[in-house]
């Protein structure tokens, strides 16, 4: 019959470990193996026996030198099995069998093998968290997503998630570094001729008990913090915006179409709000017009207004970047909403704006244009389908984006 025990004590508490097993072996708990994990040993059950258990330091290969496992045979050891990646188990009934090592000194030499690994292991773990953290966050495709999420505040679950997984990193580092002092602490003690000591046991839980105490409160307590998630979606008779932005009525007005008046309700739309400490004006409108579905009239204002111009020029660059990624996926969508005939983004000149950019292409049989503008603290992006082009409908969005803000 096997039995289970988590193991109490550090996987380089030399001393504590060869104490507990021993204790074991007087209760009539025999050592069998012990867990990859070294959270947990599984013994079998006889009857109660002084045993002597040592702990033996990996040198180079995980597998157990045969030679050296044939020599303590002959000195009365049976190797037992392996304790993670660190050591190798022997134990022995006879009390009048020698030591594996003589003297401290011996045992600091056959640690020195295992010190190097240990340092050079921890070294290439944190060398890469530190270098992938900023890759992922900054350099990859998708890192923009990560700096757009700071700016805009649009996600705050996953800001959250990012500055916890880096709290993590930043604390587990440290323990790595701690872990490594203990082991070189450990071999200059025995280097020294000093004895080793027996470290504090405690109860340890079970690792997946540990991993769920972690990660169910990182998925959890973000959903607690910020219940709703970026955008908040209003009707457009309530939504409070910032400015009074032209309706499709007086775009298309502009343009050579004007659109009849009709005592039906003309159009319909919603309007997103959001806010952040880098941008703490963002709004997003969005109508169209009810009585000429065949038209496909619609128009979509979203306008950002930065703390500064630096971060209104990033916050630009990033509402590019993801319009051109639209660009690039809605060509391969199926029916309806596959675009067709792009013209990409190019510079247009237009006096008073820091910079434009003007985009075209073809969905569901219209023209649609997007206009992409930077001016100060302002970040404007009008997406149109109708008949209004660019310079007719722009003067009307420049001319309310001058008007006094509503606080």
């Amino acid at each position: 019959m096997a039995v289970k025990k988590l193991i109490p004590c550090s996987i380089y508490d030399i001393r504590g470990i060869q104490e507990w097993l021993d204790e074991m072996a007087l209760q009539g708990l025999f050592l069998e193996e012990v867990s990859p994990r070294f959270d947990r040993a599984e013994f079998t059950l006889g009857d109660p026996a002084p045993v002597r258990y040592r702990l033996d330091p990996i040198v180079k290969n995980r597998e157990v030198n045969e030679e050296h496992k044939e020599l303590y045979a002959q000195m009365g050891w049976t190797y037992v099995g392996q304790a993670g990646r660190s050591f190798h188990i022997f134990s022995c009934g006879d009390p009048t069998a020698p030591e594996l090592y003589s003297d401290p000194q011996s045992l600091a030499m056959a640690m020195d093998s295992l010190v190097r690994r240990n340092i050079r292991n921890n070294l290439l773990v944190a060398l890469v968290a530190l270098f992938l953290l900023p890759v992922c966050m900054f350099l990859l495709p998708t890192s923009q997503y990560s700096v757009r999420n700071l700016l805009l505040w649009e996600y705050p679950q996953e800001v959250f998630l990012t500055v916890l997984y880096l709290a993590l990193m930043i604390i587990c580092l440290p323990m790595m570094a701690l872990e490594v002092r203990r082991l070189q602490k450990l071999r200059n003690n025995l280097a020294q001729g000093l004895p080793i000591k027996a470290g504090r046991r405690w109860n340890r839980p079970p690792w997946y008990v540990t991993w769920l105490l972690i990660f169910v409160p990182i998925q959890f307590i973000p959903r607690l913090l910020f219940p709703s998630i970026g955008w908040e979606v209003q009707g457009l008779d309530e939504a409070v915006l910032s400015h009074p932005w032209p309706t499709i009525v007086q775009t298309e007005g502009a343009g050579p179409r004007p659109l009849a008046p009709s005592p039906a309700p003309y159009s319909h739309g919603y309007a997103e709000i959001n806010d952040s400490w880098f941008a703490p004006i963002q709004e997003y409108v969005s109508t169209d017009w009810e009585t000429r579905p065949s038209d496909g009239l619609w128009t979509g204002v979203r306008y950002v207004q930065a703390r500064s111009p630096k971060i209104a020029e990033l916050i630009y660059r990033l509402e590019r970047d993801k319009e051109v990624r639209y660009h690039e996926k809605a060509l391969t969508y199926p029916n309806a909403n596959r675009i067709t005939e792009v013209q990409p983004f190019q510079s247009w000149d237009w006096s008073g704006l820091d910079k434009a950019e003007l985009a075209r292409y073809h969905r569901r049989g219209q023209d649609v244009w997007t206009l992409l503008l930077l001016r100060g603290n302002d970040v404007l992006m009008l997406e149109y389908s109708g008949f209004a082009q660019p310079e007719d409908c722009l003067p009307l969005f420049l001319e309310d984006l001058d008007k006094e803000v509503t606080p």
